[in-house]
């Protein structure tokens, strides 16, 4: 569990973050290996949910031995999906990460949506539903690592 008290917006108890594969933890489906010790340090507080349709079909593979669920939906209406898992799953607070037009509907659903910029760029979409927007991976998973630079971004 993450807690984090964010001034003009109150306290936060997060304990699922949810994450795009494909354009934002993974570039051509495959995740960079800097980021797996920072998902093993991110899974001592949160639980760490992938939500793909697995278009490169690397998802499995990428994910073994990682600290995180892998949850793949079909291609057709990724969008509905991946808000729906959200929904089934949140417990307390959620936060969501990915980049893409598919990602819309779960940032929406989250309390705090991380948009990526990274090779595969961002979904203007997105960017404007999200409530930061970092340019990379690993920033998104330091912002969650080391809290007051969430504070920072999302403090009135």
């Amino acid at each position: 569990m993450l807690e984090v008290q964010i001034p003009g917006r109150g306290l936060f108890h997060f304990s699922h973050v949810f994450i795009d594969f494909n354009g934002t933890i993974a570039t051509d489906g495959i995740i960079s290996e800097p980021l797996k010790p920072l998902l093993s340090e991110l899974s001592e507080i949160l639980e760490i949910i992938i939500v793909t349709a697995d278009n490169n079909g690397t998802v499995q593979n990428q994910c073994k031995g990682l600290p995180v669920k892998v949850r793949i939906v079909s291609a057709s209406e990724q969008d509905e999906q991946k808000a729906r898992i959200m929904q089934e799953t949140q417990r307390d607070h959620t936060i969501a990460i990915g980049n893409g037009v598919v990602d819309v509907k779960m940032f929406n659903a989250a309390d705090v949506a991380i948009c990526v910029l990274a090779d595969e760029g961002c979904s203007p979409k997105a960017l404007l539903a999200s409530d930061i927007v970092v340019r990379d991976m690993r920033n998104a998973l330091e912002l969650l690592t080391h809290p007051h630079r969430l504070v920072a971004s999302l403090r009135n």
